[in-house]
């Protein structure tokens, strides 16, 4: 049965809205006619929740009967959960959201934000009190709470207006984020409340969050489905209830109209885009605006002038916009992906077309008010396959974290948003392509008003340094006022600076400050001074300590595994790679190496973590780290995220997430310090997931390199310190200078006479190492630390001793402690 009658059949007659749900269960069919299928699909009215981006594969929500007609028209259909409430259920935890402690924003709400009742989602009443407990914390950037008309059963649709003026009426670009048209996606609200929380409590403090307050007119309405939200509440008091219309009685033993198909523009397209049956989940009502929501919030809309808007839902890792009820672009498209691609270029969701990216869909938000108000409206679908309706607990927080530059980006856009797209450096000099001292730098670049309204005033960017080994030139630059969604560059006059003398520093900062409309914006750059040199390698061709696993993993099998990577293939080419990524080498790090075919030993049913050794990088001057990866992921819907962290794991921040297939070995190279200052224990994660277990995912990482412009001999140990385990030894400084590594209980320093250029070395030191600095600048070598028992928990210094340039140079390494 449709998921409306099932409910109605398990009706408690003492309440008009208490109902016991009949299981429904999420399952997976594939499309051997991809596009064509899909439409079949949804024409038969199947509740399709998910698309895969190659478009071979669909879930959809259906109980037993809807397997049957599943079968009846030819799809041959998989179950991914058996009963998807009770499967969401069991990762929503009251319990879990207290024990987690306060989240970075609303920890002061009742309850904190992410410790809300339904397994820290916010129930309805809660939302209506966090709304009144913003307003009464902030009242000079908040309006009380405002209905903007009732629900058919009489229900408030509460907003909130957000401005440094919020009872004026200010001529500034008014921007609208909403969220819950459909009740069976909370996340949707929680993201919402997030940005607001974001910008009440950085105001005054973080300047991108004051100016937007400061600028913009911004309504936040968390919920225009308040009854559907509620029923699901009332049936599911713990969260993860799947009703998605609101609750119509329709005449017929049916209940409920997919307001989000509801608008009036495009409404009824065709019956692809929306159903006529009432019995369906996209059953678009009786004419257009039929229902009280949506009249309110099409008042709303004329009302207003909205120049940028979010219509925000959940799942699928999409940023959406017009068209939905045709298939193709709007005349606005190129506004519309510029600002997409804006939204998500941290969160790395797919943007396009509603009719394009997913598929039909008449009578949505996003097309209305854009063809009849002008205004550029998106829908974020938050979360991925894994995530589905009602995420877990824990993922609460994050999805609404990796959402927020979508929301300050969209207000931005609303009136003038300037941002640097390009930026380029030029060597006056020699020619050699590196920067040397002596030589001058010129800085060119592109700003780009990616907003809807011009800037007021000049567009200026200003070049400040604070090293002593550099005179500033050309310092300025003035661009002029910039139009909507226009640019200007500095081709013809560049910034200019010239590097003095002979910096002892590696690497030389400046400072880029960009301003417009009064908002002032600060880019800090390094630029390395003489070519880059390796301080640290790892081929990974041993073992020299890796992290494989961590406590909270769920991958059930292609958990990390070090060797020879057995190679497989599927139906888009290669999955695993069948060599490393090393010239000459063998070994790499892949998830699963077992089978020969693509799905025999890939990544299922969760997440697994792979760690660098530590990285000690103090005092390494423009620290530059780069690996190699491999990524194969057949649906493009799960994540592979490296992060960095500065504080031995405590803490992470993302360098990259990839989606797809990039199954060849790619290198990819990032400046420390534009995440994290640099510290001595420095490490990369690389997390592999594929939740639920629906698609092939392989993924493997290879030659680690560290590179930096210092040009002073260095010393350094990379790997397991533990008794009677390799670890490399890297000794930086000129190609050809001699060197001895050794170690030794006494931490002083040690002057050793040179015989013929030769370091000699006395008792009692342990000698580690003796040899050439190589070619680039790099002398390593692998050395099996003593196995002594006796040096447990003995703090050990070592030092290496470098002949350079005549004179001799004793770098040290700070104590360590054998495991």
């Amino acid at each position: 049965m449709f998921l409306a009658l099932a409910l109605l059949a398990f009706q408690d007659s003492s309440s008009p809205t208490a109902l016991v749900p009949a299981p429904e269960a999420l399952l997976e069919v594939r499309l051997a006619n991809g596009a064509e299928g899909l439409a079949q699909l949804r024409a038969a009215d199947f509740d399709v929740v998910w698309v895969a981006p190659e478009g071979g594969r669909v879930q959809v929500v259906g109980d037993a009967e809807e397997r049957a007609r599943l079968a009846a028209a030819g799809f041959e259909a998989v179950v991914v959960r058996e009963d998807l409430v009770a499967h969401y259920a069991s990762r929503l935890s009251n319990e879990a959201a207290r024990a987690a402690g306060p989240a970075a924003l609303g920890a002061w709400l009742s309850p904190p934000f992410g410790q809300g009742s339904q397994g820290g989602y916010y129930e309805w009443a809660e939302v209506v009190s966090v709304l009144d407990q913003i307003a009464a914390a902030y009242p000079a950037l908040t309006t009380s709470k405002f209905s903007l008309g009732q629900s058919l059963e009489g229900r408030d649709l509460w907003a909130i207006k957000l401005s440094d003026n919020p009872g004026v009426d200010e001529n500034e670009p008014e921007v609208r984020f909403d969220a819950m048209h459909h009740a069976r996606e909370p996340e949707s609200m929680q993201a919402l409340l997030w940005a607001f929380l974001h910008l009440v409590e950085n105001y005054g403090t973080d300047p991108l969050a004051t100016w937007i307050v400061d600028n913009r007119e911004i309504w936040f309405v968390p919920v225009v489905n308040p009854d559907g939200y509620v029923f699901n509440q009332v049936n599911t008091p713990g969260g993860g209830g799947l009703w998605r219309k609101n609750r119509r009685d329709n005449g017929d033993s049916t209940f409920g109209v997919d307001i989000n198909r509801n608008y009036t523009f495009g409404w009824g397209t065709d019956n692809e885009g929306s159903s006529p049956s009432t019995f369906s989940e996209t059953y678009r009502g009786t004419a257009p605006a039929s229902e009280p929501e949506i009249q309110a919030m099409e008042a709303f809309m004329v009302a207003r002038d909205f120049r940028t808007a979010l219509s925000v839902h959940t799942f699928s890792n999409l940023w959406l916009y017009p068209w939905g009820y045709v298939a193709g672009t709007s005349p606005d498209e190129a506004a519309f992906a510029e600002l997409a691609g804006l939204a998500t270029e941290a969160n790395g969701y797919v943007a396009g077309p509603v009719s394009l990216v997913l598929y039909l869909a008449n009578g949505g938000t996003n097309d209305h008010e854009y063809a009849l108000h002008d205004t550029l409206s998106f829908t974020p679908e938050i979360g991925g396959d894994g995530d589905g309706f009602w995420p877990a607990t824990n993922r609460i927080v994050p999805l609404a974290e990796e959402n927020l530059p979508g929301f300050l980006s969209t207000a931005l856009a609303a009136g003038s948003f300037v941002r640097v797209p390009s930026e380029s450096r030029t060597e006056v000099g020699n020619g050699d392509g590196y920067f040397d001292p002596a030589e001058t730098i010129e800085l060119r670049l592109t700003v780009r008003n990616s907003g809807r309204s011009a800037t007021a005033t000049p567009v200026t960017v200003t070049l400040t340094s604070a090293s002593p080994d550099v005179t500033l030139g050309n310092a300025s630059h003035d661009f002029g006022t910039l139009g909507s969604f226009a640019e200007a560059n500095n081709a013809a006059t560049p910034l200019t600076l010239t590097i003095d003398g002979a910096p002892q520093a590696g690497a030389l900062a400046y400072t880029l400050t960009v301003a417009w409309d009064g908002f002032v914006e600060t880019m800090t750059r390094t630029v390395g001074i003489g070519a880059p040199r390796p301080f640290l390698t790892d081929d990974v061709e041993v073992d020299l300590g890796w992290i494989v696993g961590l406590v909270g993993d769920t991958a059930a099998t292609g958990t990390w595994e070090f060797g020879d990577p057995v190679g497989t293939s599927g139906a888009f080419g290669p999955m695993n790679p069948e060599d490393d990524a090393s010239p000459g080498g063998v070994n790499c790090f892949t998830t699963g190496n077992g089978g020969t075919g693509a799905g025999d030993d890939d990544v299922d049913g969760g997440i697994t973590t792979l760690i660098t050794p530590a990285l000690d990088l103090e005092d390494v001057d423009g620290a530059i780290v780069s690996y190699s990866r491999w990524y194969a992921n057949d649906d493009g819907d799960d994540l592979f995220e490296v992060s960095i962290s500065n504080d031995d794991g405590a803490t992470w921040v993302e360098l990259e997430g990839v989606l797809g297939l990039e199954n060849a070995w790619t290198q990819r190279s990032f400046a420390v310090e534009d995440f994290v200052p640099a510290t001595s224990t420095v490490r990369l994660r690389f997390v592999a997931q594929d939740e639920p277990n629906n698609s092939i995912t392989e993924a493997a990482v290879d030659e680690l390199l560290v590179e930096t412009f210092g040009s002073a001999p260095r010393f350094n140990l990379y790997g397991r310190p533990a008794l009677g385990t390799p670890v490399a030894v890297h000794v930086t400084g000129t190609a050809g200078d001699p060197y001895v590594t050794y170690w030794s209980l006494n931490p002083a320093s040690f002057t050793l006479p040179f015989i013929d250029g030769t370091i000699l070395l006395f008792p009692p030191l342990g000698r580690f190492t003796t040899g050439l600095v190589g070619t680039g600048g790099l002398g390593r070598e692998l050395v099996t630390l003593p196995n002594d028992p006796s040096l447990l928990a003995v703090e050990l210094h070592f030092q290496a001793l470098v002949l350079h340039g005549g004179a001799l140079v004793v770098t040290n390494k700070d104590e360590l402690v054998f495991e």
